[in-house]
């Protein structure tokens, strides 16, 4: 699928136009969603819908507004027809598709207008003559041209099946469509997908279609980010063959549609080929997995050995064949340099020509090379199927007999100086032979980059699938991965209700919490394995880059730091985060995005395609961000306003926000991004960091999970509000709370922005926030005492600026500071 570098979702027709370019397949519907995106979507935007609620908290329900209702029904009916005629099913004609729409925009038109003095039995006493001016306001006559007036009344009126609904009023187009509206509604009111599922769904569904097709669903009970939206993708792939088309995604599952002729039996066979459709997932969905160039780029070097050293984890993305073309890729790029080699590899190499009797290349070229043979020799030799192991690498390389012979002569003292330590300076020898052998007529050393990987990976490849054990070689990599992924599907997914029957056999959580060596349970989500060793779970801080005292699973009284235990599917997690992301510092705080309620697959590619500018190419300017949000009339302007500040492509803004899924084709369900600044104190870290997220959430549509923890803890169904900010973020606490509702969140936006502006003419330093903070908590008046304090620092300027702070000062005094019981 074509990507459209900078859509926003308000004027996302740019994305179809984009997809036509590439002569992707477009349809009346992509049309229809183009149409209404550019025509009447930025209008409900304009009309304050974004932060206005359709479903609120307030009344028991999952945070919504009332602009993300809209897109969800909207979406959901031009998908479900598309739906519908790949099912053979009732199928309704582009323009009938757009008066349903048109109707489904105005049918909660109630809640905007009656949000004080609510008396229910006048609540769908609406005018005609708002439903007329909405119209007017909104295009939507203009956008479903066979719409009336009166249709877009009656279902104003009449759609909600409740007492107090004026159903007299219906029109006959209404009553013919109402259904659509209905069934439309019932999803976008549901959080999770056994709502959608549920009587209420299923009704409405067979009220539509008469009972031809059914309603399905797979879900999640974890989600790590990455690796569960694959899941979710190949669980989608797996349930086609089935008959199942998907109608909505979820953070941890999807919705279905189905004839109902076949329904799968989710057993053991079920979760391998969920695990087999999992793997061609990975494998293809992103270039770096396709792309030996990229994928070397992964590749780590043990340089005091002098050897590269492919994880597991790149031969079960990657496969072997495509692990040995990035290792010679690696070689070729490592000795295209044009630095001398250290003095510590001139003393290897020349101790190594030594002991082998011949005259060794003292280049950069010779240590790469070197490394590439380390790399077979330490990695995929040992788990083939020979008797000597330093013959069988020279042998794959293609070394000559006479050089063959020299190895043979080797005498114990010289075999121990090259091999002392655990390096292996065989290699530099090994390396010279295949520099100097032609390959197809080219001496290997004069190859270009992109011809070494090829001849050189191909002649590698061709020599180890000579050797025993070379068929079954991805089995010693990826053998336990696969059990441990297995173990896992079967553990968190749910078909139609049911739980694979699959015996995983995995060591119980209780057990290994009252062993003596403290147990094999993963520090991020207590989960244990299928019977691996301790050590095999520990985690090198370069993959999770979490400290050692980031979990509290820390033994007391151990000696030293010890590493984070992590299972397999967290591994995972964290080895595609490294390849979907740039980033690796410490201590970073995490935006665990999630629908709001659902995506259908064209706004999830939408979405997605917003969401990847987050990267380090991109940058937050704070200052006018908090400038656009105080002043904000939340119009669609300002919405492209913000959204630009977010994510500002050229010089004046500060790297903050990276999206951990860069590059990512397929999967679907949540967005992952990281948050880092350079902070001399806790409290402005956490105060940037809520402040970026919430205006990410507000102006994006989705709601938000802030946490110090990389993997999200809660799932979209734990938390009802538009924001959770984590447990140990307890330095801002006091001004964000614990959580932020839809109906708190504008205010939340302009205080905290308020305080921006304020603090930064006052003194332009993160370091001073804390301070501004207390002022919020100790002071009567605190944006008055910001504005003498910036009046006071500046005899010249102050008295001008703190003139044009007025309206931040007073919000904030209203806000915030001790209240006066």
């Amino acid at each position: 699928m074509a990507e459209y570098e900078n859509p926003t979702i308000e004027n996302a027709g740019e994305y179809i136009e984009e997809l036509e370019k590439e002569e992707e397949d477009t349809d009346e519907h992509d049309e229809i969603a183009l149409d209404y995106l550019r025509n009447v979507d930025g209008k409900l935007i304009d009309l304050g819908w974004g932060f206005k609620g359709a479903k609120t908290v307030e009344f028991g329900n999952t945070d919504q507004s009332l602009l993300n209702h809209v897109r969800n029904g909207v979406f959901f009916l031009l998908h479900l027809n598309q739906v519908a005629d790949d099912l053979d099913d009732r199928v309704l004609s582009p323009e009938d598709l757009r008066d349903v729409v048109a109707m489904f925009v105005a049918h909660d038109l109630h809640k905007t207008i009656y949000d004080e003095d609510y008396n229910p039995e006048k609540e769908f006493d609406i005018p005609r003559e708002v439903v007329g001016e909405f119209a007017d306001k909104t295009d939507l006559l203009d956008f479903g041209e066979n719409a009336s007036i009166e249709d877009l009344w009656s279902c104003a009126c009449a759609h909600h099946d409740t007492w107090n609904a004026k159903t007299g009023r219906e029109t006959l187009a209404w009553t013919e469509r109402k259904f659509y509206v209905r069934l439309a509604d019932s999803f976008a009111s549901s959080p999770t997908p056994e709502e959608a599922v549920g009587d209420r769904g299923i009704s409405a569904f067979d009220d539509v279609f008469y009972e031809n097709l059914d309603l399905g669903y797979h879900s999640l009970d974890e989600t790590t980010g990455v690796l569960t939206n694959l899941l979710n993708a190949a669980v989608a792939d797996l349930l086609s063959n089935y008959g199942y088309e998907v109608v909505a995604i979820y953070q941890d599952g999807c919705v279905y549609a189905n004839k109902g002729d076949e329904k799968p039996e989710v057993n053991e066979s079920f979760v391998q080929d969920v695990y087999e459709t999992f793997t061609k997932k990975v494998r293809n969905s992103h270039r770096s997995y396709a792309n030996e160039t990229e994928l070397a780029e992964n590749i780590n070097t043990v340089y005091h050995l002098g050897y590269y050293s492919p994880s597991d984890e790149d031969f079960f993305y990657a496969g072997s064949e495509r692990v040995v073309h990035a290792l010679a890729h690696k070689a070729a790029v490592d000795g295209d340099d044009d630095n001398d080699p250290s003095e510590s590899m001139i003393e290897s190499i020349r101790d190594a020509g030594d002991a082998l009797g011949i005259e060794l290349d003292e280049t950069r070229q010779l240590v790469g090379v070197a490394r590439l043979v380390g790399g077979v020799r330490k990695t995929i030799v040992p788990e083939l199927d020979v008797e000597d192991e330093i013959r069988a690498t020279a042998e794959v390389f293609g070394v000559s007999e006479e050089f063959l012979e020299r190895l043979s002569e080797i005498d114990d003292e010289a075999h121990d100086n090259l091999t002392a330590g655990g390096k292996f300076d065989y290699s530099y020898g090994i390396a010279q032979e295949l520099l100097d052998r032609n390959v197809d007529g080219v001496r290997a050393k004069d190859l270009s980059t992109k011809e070494f990987r090829e001849k050189v990976g191909y002649l590698l490849v061709e020599n180890l699938s000579e050797v025993d054990g070379w068929d079954s070689i991805e089995e010693a990599f990826v053998g336990d991965i696969r059990d441990e992924l297995k173990a896992y599907i079967a553990d968190i997914l749910v078909v139609e209700g049911k739980s694979p029957n699959y015996d995983a056999e995995i060591d119980d959580t209780f057990d290994q919490y009252t062993s003596k060596r403290g147990g094999k349970i993963g520090w991020l989500t207590n989960r244990t394995t299928t019977g691996m060793n301790k050590s095999d779970m520990e985690a090198k801080k370069s993959l999770t880059t979490l400290q050692a005292g980031f979990s509290n699973h820390t033994r007391v009284g151990a000696s030293k730091p010890e590493n984070l235990l992590i299972s397999v599917p967290m591994r995972i997690e964290f080895s595609l985060r490294e390849t979907g992301s740039n980033w690796r510092e410490p201590d970073r705080l995490f935006f665990h995005f999630v629908p709001d309620y659902f995506f259908t697959p064209m706004s999830w590619r939408m979405t997605r395609a917003l969401m990847s500018r987050y990267n380090d190419s991109r940058s937050v300017r704070v200052g006018r961000l908090a400038e656009a949000l105080f002043e904000s009339k939340y119009g669609e302007k300002e919405y492209d306003e913000v959204l630009g500040n977010l994510a500002f492509e050229e010089d004046g803004g500060r790297n903050m926000v990276e999206s951990m899924m860069q590059g990512f084709d397929d999967g679907f369900g949540s967005f992952e991004m990281a948050y880092y600044k350079q902070s001399e104190n806790q409290t402005e870290f956490e105060f940037f960091g809520i402040f970026v997220a919430l205006a990410i959430a507000g102006f994006t549509g989705l709601r938000v999970y802030v946490s110090s923890n990389p993997v999200p803890d809660l799932r979209a169904r734990d938390f009802d509000e538009m924001a959770r900010i984590g447990a140990g973020l307890s330095q801002t606490s006091r001004f964000y709370g614990e959580s932020v509702r839809l109906t708190e969140l504008q205010d939340t936006l302009r205080t905290a922005s308020a305080l921006i502006s304020l603090g930064y003419a006052t003194e332009r330093k993160d370091s001073l926030f804390p301070k501004y903070l207390r002022a919020t908590r100790n002071k009567l008046l605190p944006g008055s005492y910001l504005l003498k304090r910036i009046a006071q620092n500046d005899p010249d300027e102050g008295s001008r600026i703190a003139w044009n702070l007025m309206d931040e000062a007073k919000y904030l005094d209203t806000t915030t500071g001790v209240k006066i019981e």
